[in-house]
């Protein structure tokens, strides 16, 4: 009686697993940010912190306080010139890369 319980919580549970890639851009990396912005305000979430300035973001759910939890927040650091690193649940993972694959001059690479 309990395993089509737990069967059916799975799917819910392996979207909520982090994730990660790297974009990785023939133009300034710096001129993705707005739209990377966007897109994770489209998806529901809002800034929390800059961890540092000019270099790294960190985005939560627009939620109450009890419905976040730490693994279910968008990270993304500036890696260099050219490279942005994204670190978001496995749900908004896809999402996200393929908004951000619909932007000409750059290929985004799992890792």
């Amino acid at each position: 009686m309990l395993v089509p319980i737990f069967a059916g919580t799975l799917p819910s549970a392996q979207v909520a697993l982090p994730a990660a890639f790297e974009v990785h851009t023939r133009a300034p990396a710096r001129h993705l940010l707005g739209d990377i912005e966007d897109n994770v305000g489209f998806l529901g979430y809002r800034i929390q912190t800059i961890e540092q300035p000019g270099r790294a973001w960190r985005y939560r759910l627009n939620h109450p306080e009890w419905m976040r939890w730490r693994e279910n927040e968008i990270t993304v650091r500036l890696q260099d010139d050219r490279r942005i690193a994204i670190h978001d649940p496995r749900g908004a993972l896809g999402m996200l890369r393929k908004n951000l694959a619909r932007r000409e001059g750059f290929a985004s690479l799992p890792r």
